[in-house]
């Protein structure tokens, strides 16, 4: 269990870094790092994780629900990209 603790808050902090690293509103990624918690969180299912990133979208105006998507197709190229590199 502690193996899975370690490698939640090291993915966790390379996640947070990733999110520091766009060139986006500091409100855009206040919502981007909330959603990392909740991804990361491991206690909870996909269910509730789905229910709780969904409770953080709600409230978002379609320019700010635009500018969170295209900031998460970002992360996934950057994650993408890491992962052929390695």
């Amino acid at each position: 269990m502690s193996d899975l603790i370690k490698k939640s808050k090291t993915t966790n902090a390379a996640a947070l870094a990733a999110v520091d690293s766009l060139n986006a509103s500091d409100s855009v990624k206040n919502i981007l790092r909330k959603i990392v918690s909740v991804v990361n969180d491991y206690k909870l299912s996909s269910d509730e994780q789905n229910e709780q990133i969904d409770g953080i979208l709600d409230g978002l105006s379609e320019q700010e629900q635009e500018e969170v998507d295209s900031s998460i197709e970002m992360l996934k190229l950057c994650e993408l990209l890491c992962i052929n590199e390695s």
